[in-house]
């Protein structure tokens, strides 16, 4: 009695490396195939996820899945024949295939940019006009204080370094807005732009749960400077920075900055919002982009910091140049997709540039 040989499953996925990826950085992001060996299909299905996850790769999105015809496979030949050879003899084929030439840890090909520092804004006060809180106007540190005096102004500044949606607390939260029936085996997008008005606004209270906070601190630390200077005529300005947290769209950080300024404060009566980041090109290009908000402030002291702001970037920038870009410093990482899984659904949090980038790539196909 013959036994019929094993069926070759395909499965196609985007994906990106995991944190610690032995070779690619977290920011990247790649098409990646798997053969398994398995005639239940939903058995190879589970088999392909646990071979992604030992490979250190995270789903982004499952692009499809389908069983091959031997005999056709052997007629085209060529890569997808060796790779189904491979997977009959050894139960599993992987490959991955990164966006662009971007290069690994071994030989990175992508530059990165100089990230945006306390000492950037120490400049860019400057220019305006203002300065630095002598350490007696700080009360000799003895009281949390703001740190810039421009004008009439009292500014804190605040710089948001970390991606706020690995914070589990907050992906319970997103699950529950996000969650609702998917595609088969595919994910939920993390994408503001899906949402109903009312959904938005209990996202904007997910994601600026870290901004709130940090409203709140300012808003205190202008009050202690206040006191402290025994003026109660200067009039507070809280400056946000964003370097780090990738998955906040620019244009929502400062709406969100305004609202917690007005709805749980009293001393921050002026908001300035600027965002940062960098994006990878399809080759070995990058793109660094900058953004203040508002864009064309009424007022004339915000004017000046404006204005003050762009002349420094420009400087930043032909500095960089005249550097030779040389990679050294506190250096910017690209935007990066954030993937997590909640009640066995994969949640996916994708930059502008993974969804400009996301199609395309190569893999083995088949015709059948």
């Amino acid at each position: 009695m013959s036994t019929l040989p094993v069926k070759i499953q395909r499965l196609l996925y985007r994906a990106r490396p995991a944190k610690h990826h032995p070779k690619y950085f977290e920011w990247q992001t790649a098409h990646v195939c798997i053969f398994i060996a398995e005639n239940d299909q939903h058995e190879s299905i589970s088999k392909a996820d646990a071979k992604l996850r030992e490979e250190r790769w995270e789903m982004i999105d499952f692009e499809g899945g389908s069983t091959l015809i031997e005999e056709r496979v052997r007629a085209d030949g060529g890569a997808v024949w060796e790779a189904h050879l491979e997977a009959r003899a050894k139960g599993v084929f992987f490959a991955a295939w990164p966006d662009g030439i971007l290069g690994d840890k071994r030989r990175p090909m992508m530059l990165r940019a100089p990230r945006l520092t306390e000492s950037f804004i120490d400049k860019v006060v400057e220019r305006a006009g203002g300065r630095r809180l002598t350490a007696e106007e700080c009360n000799n540190d003895l009281t949390r204080n703001a740190d810039y005096l421009l004008d009439d102004r009292v500014m804190e500044l605040k710089i948001l370094e970390e991606e706020g949606l690995e914070k589990e607390t907050r992906q319970e939260k997103l699950a529950a807005l996000f969650g609702r029936p998917v595609k088969p085996l595919g994910t939920v997008e993390v994408d503001p732009d899906a949402l109903t008005d009312e959904q938005r606004r209990k996202y904007c209270d997910i994601v600026g749960g870290p901004i709130q906070n940090a409203v709140k601190s300012a808003s205190k630390q202008i009050r202690s400077t206040k006191q402290h200077l025994k003026n109660d005529k200067l009039r507070g300005v809280a400056v946000f920075v964003n370097t780090g947290y990738g998955t906040l769209p620019p244009d929502l950080l400062y709406p969100i900055v305004d609202r917690y300024a007005k709805k749980d404060t009293t001393q921050v009566k002026d908001v300035v919002a600027i965002s940062s980041w960098l994006e990878p090109g399809e080759l070995f290009d990058s793109t660094l982009y900058f953004q203040f908000q508002p864009e064309q402030p009424a007022d004339p002291t915000l004017r000046k910091f404006h204005r003050a702001f762009w002349d420094s970037v420009n400087d930043f920038m032909t500095d960089f140049a005249r550097g030779g870009f040389e990679q050294k410093g506190d250096l910017m990482d690209p935007l990066k997709p954030v993937t997590f899984e909640q009640h066995g659904i994969v949640f996916a949090a994708i930059p502008p540039h993974a969804r400009r980038r996301n199609q395309g790539g190569a893999n083995p196909k088949e015709r059948e």
